[in-house]
């Protein structure tokens, strides 16, 4: 079975959160996962919105870091990520429910 690192960079999205977290658990497909939040230094309440909506969400990570910018974070996420494929995700990306297992069958297409 394969697996997918998702990381995802936050940065003052408290209010899109809950949108974005519920799409990454009703993402369809047998597959491992592994959640990766990098909060990049928000000043808003996304840290502790994040904690709140990720209690129950199995191998969850949150990273809190001053503030450096996207790349800083995104690279931050990829440095711990332990499955082959990752999927970046921004603080404000709601996922479609079948995006993730679509992008998974096209990469495993043979010509």
């Amino acid at each position: 079975m394969t697996g997918v690192s998702f990381i995802i960079t936050v940065y003052n999205k408290a209010g899109f959160l809950p949108d974005v977290v519920a799409a990454l658990k009703n993402q369809a497909g047998d597959f491992n996962r592994q959640f990766i939040f990098v909060d990049d230094g928000s000043t808003d309440n996304s840290l502790e919105v994040l904690y709140k909506l990720t209690q129950d969400l199995a191998d969850c990570e949150i990273i809190h870091q001053n503030n450096g910018g996207p790349s800083d974070a995104t690279n931050r996420g990829i440095a711990i990520a332990r499955y082959p494929y990752i999927k970046l995700v921004d603080g404000d990306d709601v996922l479609d429910n079948n995006g993730t297992i679509a992008l998974l069958k096209s990469l495993d297409k043979k010509d």
